[in-house]
């Protein structure tokens, strides 16, 4: 019986690291293959549509009220490249049945995905890619991509645990961790965690311990 009892400590004692240890790599998994997903279906775009640096986007032009260049930017260079893929098309989360606010690290509301409508698109193991441009005085800048690691109608909807932030670099072809320069930031909890995505890859596609966990 003692023997027993103390066995039972120790799994106490361990279980909850066990546990957190393997949904530390369940994440970095899951983020890898839905960067690797994405990335080869830009590249195969570039087959049929040439380098990014010639695709047609709103980068840098002004914001016009009721314009909406998402929609043809996704339909002609994304959507024809990800296979077996749900178009939700540009709507807000709650539309397509999305109940779990998204927020950020710090656990405030992420009014940028849940009111802005992004181009929603799920892909067939039940991640979430939401596509908007980010605009910043009154002109569009770039295209940012967040991605739902394990489905937008899984919890916990949050920055830096399931939801992570790319942006897509039409002079270098390719799409990157959005905030690579202050990946650092998201070590702190009361960061937004756009950042840790960066931060993930910058650790060699690890969650250290000093990871916002």
């Amino acid at each position: 019986m003692i023997t027993l009892g103390i066995i039972g400590v120790v799994a106490a004692m361990t279980m909850p690291t066990l546990i957190s240890n393997y949904q530390k790599k369940l994440t970095v998994t899951r983020l890898k293959e839905a960067y690797s997903r994405l990335s080869q279906a830009i590249e195969h775009s570039q087959l049929d549509n040439s380098s990014t640096q010639f695709w047609t986007n709103a980068s840098n032009q002004e914001v016009v009220e009721g314009a909406d260049p998402i929609t043809p930017f996704v339909e002609t260079y994304i959507t024809p490249y990800l296979k077996n893929v749900i178009v939700h098309g540009r709507k807000s989360p709650a539309q397509i049945g999305i109940k779990e606010y998204y927020r950020f690290l710090n656990g405030t509301f992420h009014s940028g995905i849940w009111y802005t409508n992004p181009y929603i698109v799920e892909m067939s193991n039940g991640q979430t890619l939401f596509f908007l441009y980010n605009t910043f005085e009154g002109t569009y800048r770039e295209v940012l991509i967040y991605i739902d690691i394990n489905g937008a109608r899984n919890k916990p909807n949050k920055a830096g645990r399931d939801l992570f932030l790319f942006s897509l670099n039409f002079n270098k072809g390719f799409i990157s961790p959005w905030g690579k320069a202050d990946a650092e930031n998201c070590k702190n909890k009361n960061n937004d965690g756009q950042s840790c995505a960066a931060k993930i890859i910058n650790d060699g596609w690890q969650i250290k311990e000093d990871y916002p966990w």
